[in-house]
């Protein structure tokens, strides 16, 4: 059998060529393994690309758009520890979910105690059920199945995925920390409370929707102030509120919040109503040539 004829590289032995190629290799393997967890990153991240969707923004009009949109409140604003079970989340939800929708319903009629002078709109953003199963189930994750607005004449079937209430009053129930004066005349005051999307469903701009319908709505019903509460750590809403125009009225001190045993609010402020917008609608009114005299 003929002699297996080994050279080493250039200006290197045979035993240091040959032993010269483990640490080479490893070098690899090492390179590799410290590009795993980034590659698995990136493939988690495209999965998890939110699929994107064309919502409409309506008030609730019956108890079953009432019953939507207490399902993704509650979706929204009840965690669970990992080691919970889904039998015990199905029952709490369901729980929570009646009592939702009910109270709900008793604060838009009326009934709940400190309401009887509010007018309470209920805003829900939908979006047709899509075609697509997998889809369908991606925006509905975490979310009760009675999210789902069952079908009605024309109308297919519809997805809630966001929602929020306008109050209407001088003082918004059941918060200590309320606006530091009244502006007396024509235009009232109105406070948003329980916004929240879907989890499937974020980083679409749906809050962005449902913000600018509520806006329209005060401008045009002649409401100027538009109060919102939030707590300084929910950074996501706080750049929500900011975005949109809001500015800090009042804030809590951090020893009232820790008496009541509870996070400080602030109190942000939108005006719908300024003597901007008041005069460009009445160039618009007069039309372009009697305007041109203003």
């Amino acid at each position: 059998m003929a002699a297996l004829n080994l050279r080493a590289p250039q200006g290197l032995s045979l035993k240091q060529s040959i032993n010269d190629r483990a640490p080479r290799s490893n070098a690899r393997v090492v390179r590799v393994a410290r590009q795993a967890p980034r590659l698995m990153a990136v493939k988690i991240a495209a999965k998890q690309v939110t699929p994107k969707v064309d919502v409409t923004v309506r008030p609730a009009a019956n108890f079953a758009d009432l019953r939507a949109a207490a399902g993704v409140r509650v979706s929204c604003f009840n965690l669970y520890p990992e080691d919970r079970s889904e039998y015990s989340k199905q029952n709490h939800r369901k729980l929570k979910l009646d009592q939702e929708s009910n109270v709900l319903e008793r604060k838009m009629t009326g009934a709940e105690p400190g309401y009887d002078k509010t007018k309470v709109l209920c805003y829900l953003a939908l979006t047709p059920q899509p075609e697509d199963a997998e889809l369908t189930t991606e925006l509905m994750e975490e979310v009760d199945p009675s999210c789902k607005i069952p079908q009605d004449g024309d109308t297919p079937v519809q997805l809630c995925l966001g929602s929020l209430d306008l109050n209407i009053c001088d003082r918004f129930p059941s918060e200590s920390l309320q606006p530091a004066v009244f502006n007396a005349g024509e235009e009232g005051r109105a406070f948003i409370a329980n916004v929240c999307v879907a989890p499937g469903a974020r980083r679409q701009k749906i809050a962005d929707k449902m913000m600018d319908v509520v806006k329209e709505y005060c401008y045009t019903n002649n409401i100027r102030d538009l109060y919102v509460h939030v707590v300084p750590s929910n950074k996501a809403a706080v750049a929500l509120y900011k975005k949109a125009g809001f500015v800090m009225e009042r804030e809590e001190t951090a020893d009232f919040a820790y008496c009541r045993d509870r996070e400080r609010r602030m109190l942000l402020l939108f005006q719908c109503i300024t003597e901007e917008n008041k005069e460009e609608e009445k160039k618009e009114s007069l039309g372009p040539e009697r305007s041109a005299y203003i």
